[in-house]
């Protein structure tokens, strides 16, 4: 992961850059396990607040000349529930654009804003099912599991290429999330001015990137972002 500036580099890439020039570049290993996200831990309201009272949007480029043509950057969020339904309580929703109208044309950006009640999510399991071919909505999938979702706390919100997707480049930028009272979220990789204590009028507490020296390494690169609500 690389926030960079797309000054001069032409095309798409700058000319209609989002948010500024400052873009978060996300590339991926030749090894299927790599995998490059943005995430911002903490507690991120319920499922069910993000149902009824919930927004999201992102902007991504997708660059072409990889392995794979059904591949871009992916919105998740990790959920724990306290009092589940059966088993074990913690999961991971995934969007796509994929499977939500398709990727669009590569070297281009992309504007998504999700509308809840259509939006399709997989899971990566959760109350003891496990099935990841099934995508159905927020909305959907609390109703499967008999109402047990919508209490379920989202615990972090992502961005970027998971795991099986080798050989990617994305961009993204400007990203909102919004889960009504509980938390409001936004970024646009823009460094801020020197005397800016703020980013995005969120207190940026911290900044980390694990490059993948470490001997236990598993071929992830992360950057995870901490905020203070103000």
């Amino acid at each position: 992961l690389e926030i960079v500036n797309v000054t001069g580099q032409g095309g798409d890439l700058e000319t209609n850059a989002p948010v500024g020039k400052g873009v978060l570049k996300m590339q991926t290993t030749a090894t299927s396990d790599s995998r490059s996200e943005v995430v911002n831990l903490g507690f991120h309201g319920t499922v069910g607040s993000f149902i009824s009272d919930g927004a999201l949007s992102y902007n991504y480029y997708q660059q072409s000349g990889g392995p794979s043509s059904s591949i871009s950057p992916a919105f998740k969020f990790e959920v724990l529930d306290f009092t589940p339904l059966t088993g074990s309580g913690y999961s991971t929703f995934v969007f796509e654009p994929f499977y939500n109208g398709g990727i669009g044309a590569f070297d281009i950006w992309h504007s998504v804003t999700l509308d809840l009640s259509t939006a399709l999510f997989w899971n990566t399991g959760i109350y003891d099912f496990d099935d990841r071919g099934i995508r159905m909505t927020l909305a959907a999938w609390d109703l499967f599991f008999s109402g047990s979702l919508a209490d379920a706390l989202m615990t972090s919100v992502s961005f970027g290429i998971g795991s099986g997707t080798p050989g990617q480049t994305s961009y993204i930028d400007g990203l909102e999330f919004r889960n009504s009272i509980f938390s409001s979220l936004s970024a646009d990789f823009d460094a801020p001015a020197p005397s800016q204590a703020s980013f995005l009028n969120k207190t940026h507490l911290a900044q980390i990137r694990d490059n993948n020296t470490q001997a236990n390494q598993h071929k992830s690169d992360h950057v995870i972002l901490f905020y203070r609500f103000i």
